[in-house]
């Protein structure tokens, strides 16, 4: 999940740097600079918290399997030390 999440962002970052070294084409780059901005914003502040939160009060392992429970917690909490960066 987090490495879609980064994918969905990179996109515009490649667009970025294939514009922005065309000749004329200001206006161009700052249009899908901010397009950029957006969608990384959207994805890693906004996704990227939410997918954490609901990690945390909503994932559980079945009954046969609770004993893995605490990986559950370490994987929200490294996504939550993602977050906060």
């Amino acid at each position: 999940m987090v490495t879609f999440l980064h994918d969905v962002s990179d996109a515009p970052t490649s667009a970025v740097r294939i514009i922005s070294n065309c000749a004329d084409r200001i206006a161009s780059t700052l249009v899908v600079f901010f397009t950029m901005v957006f969608v990384w914003f959207y994805t890693r502040n906004l996704c990227l918290s939410y997918i954490t939160y609901r990690i945390w009060t909503e994932v559980r392992y079945q009954a046969a399997y609770a004993s893995y429970n605490p990986i559950i917690h370490l994987s929200a909490l490294l996504l939550g030390f993602l977050v906060c960066l």
